[in-house]
């Protein structure tokens, strides 16, 4: 998982397929899944989420999937922190 993710942070154009949505659906159920891997793949989603509206209700699949997995970890929880500043930001 970490390849498909360091590789999608480095362009800020990509666009995720269906596909890809399942992949990291499939992701945020497995029982192997870390905090800090489920950090990144949040901020993929995230990006995703901002910048993509016709696929913004797929990439909230994973993302609320794994927000309520690790919302009692602190590396979530600030994480969601920043992603409601940011998202604020962009909407003012």
């Amino acid at each position: 998982m970490e390849p498909f993710v360091k590789s999608n942070q480095v362009s800020d154009t990509f666009r995720f397929q269906t596909f890809d949505y399942d992949f990291l659906s499939f992701l945020a159920r497995h029982p192997k899944l870390n905090v800090q891997n489920s950090i990144q793949m949040l901020d993929l989603l995230a990006r995703q989420y901002l910048s993509d509206v016709t696929n913004a209700s797929a990439a909230s699949v994973p993302f609320i999937m794994i927000c309520s997995r690790y919302m009692d970890t602190i590396q979530c929880q600030e994480f969601i922190i920043k992603y409601i500043t940011i998202s604020l930001n962009q909407l003012l």
